[in-house]
């Protein structure tokens, strides 16, 4: 059985407010969309509902008037939106000089408490299903990713998750380990596995509960990831998409901090993830021939998670973006969502037990 590739972009501004919708969310959304539909290839929108709440209340309804359109036309022409949250928009206000005052210590929903993470979701849920699932009752979000990767400790938020009806979770990197100060995750010790349930260990396999279905990764040289850092920031291709201007909020600490910063990046690299607005071709086809191989032999079909972000959608990223969809589709892998990937399970998932990977191979090239 084929295996399905699921192509997810992160639709947000920056972390710390900054950005323009337009250049940082919407146009380049567009752009990746307009690509995609030439093959055939459904893209999900992971939409960050608590700033788009915020901008429509601090701004008024023409802040994100865009958004609005663009989320509801993507369901109705065949792509899909899900629900991704950033806590530190939560009650945000905006600054008479144009920037946001945002709750930074809620920066990881991990940390907040049960109640506040399930009001967080829930009210996130309901604008984004009034949002973009309107003109079909009945259906609704049912995947979600936490802000900057950061729903550890996870239990408060998959149990929250499950109460409000969700079937997926898609946040882990299998690998990855992030140890910045205020937002680091761990997913080193994840089952071997393509999905998995879980009931609050978002590490840990259950016998039933939501379905994790985590991002793709594959273990790649620190020089590589490097240089794919060097490639993301040249001239030529710049760090984010065309007009769209901001940084991120490491961006403002001081030189001692950044270097501190950097150097925990630097020993963090390990696994890298299949980015396709970052990522050279010749990675995001090692990583996804990797994953595939690696579990082979694991009950299908296999979910390949891809990921990328409106804000560092460049022109480098359309040309590699074109190239990879044409690979994998002479390789005969299905462009899929969540919802139609949960339809290719058994139709008695919810009773079967765990599919059984296993470790084919570790090396690299196409499927």
């Amino acid at each position: 059985m084929a295996p399905h590739l699921i192509l997810t972009v992160d639709y947000e501004v920056f972390g710390n407010g900054q950005g323009c919708v337009k250049a940082c969310v919407t146009e380049p959304a567009a752009r990746m969309m307009r690509l995609a539909d030439r093959f055939g290839a459904p893209v999900t929108l992971f939409a960050e509902a608590a700033e788009f709440m915020a901008m429509e209340r601090e701004l008024g309804a023409s802040a994100v008037r865009d958004v609005r359109a663009q989320l509801a036309g993507a369901v109705r022409a065949g792509h899909d939106v899900q629900l991704h949250l950033h806590p530190q928009w939560h009650g945000a206000t905006r600054r008479s000089d144009g920037t946001w005052d945002l709750a930074l210590e809620l920066w990881r929903i991990g940390d907040l408490s049960e109640d506040n993470a399930e009001e967080l979701i829930a009210a996130g849920k309901g604008w984004l299903d009034d949002v973009a699932f309107s003109s079909r009752p009945g259906a609704g979000c049912i995947a979600f990713r936490a802000g900057n990767w950061c729903i550890q400790p996870s239990a408060a938020v998959v149990r929250s998750l499950r109460r409000l009806g969700f079937l997926v979770e898609s946040t882990v990197v299998p690998g990855m380990k992030r140890s910045g100060d205020g937002e680091w995750s761990d997913f080193r010790s994840v089952p071997n596995l393509p999905f998995w349930r879980v009931e609050d260990d978002v590490c840990e396999a259950s016998a039933t509960g939501l379905w994790e279905v985590p991002i793709a990764s594959a273990k790649l040289a620190r020089h590589e990831q490097l240089l794919a850092e060097l490639q993301a920031r040249s001239t030529r291709n710049s760090r984010f998409a065309p007009d769209c201007q901001g940084a991120y909020l490491s961006d403002s600490k001081g030189p001692l901090e950044r270097m501190a910063g950097n150097v925990r990046k630097l020993l963090d690299l390990n696994f890298a993830k299949l980015d396709f607005s970052t990522m050279p071709l010749q990675s995001l086809i090692d990583i996804t021939g990797d994953w595939t191989r690696r579990f082979a032999h694991a009950q299908p079909p296999t979910p390949v998670v891809a990921i990328a972000h409106t804000k560092t959608w460049t022109n480098r990223s359309m040309e590699t973006f074109e190239a990879y969809l044409q690979w994998a589709r002479d390789a005969g892998v299905r462009f899929s969502t969540y919802s139609e990937w949960l339809k290719s399970l058994e139709p008695d998932d919810e009773s079967r037990p765990q599919p059984s990977g296993a470790i084919a191979s570790q090396g690299a090239g196409a499927l």
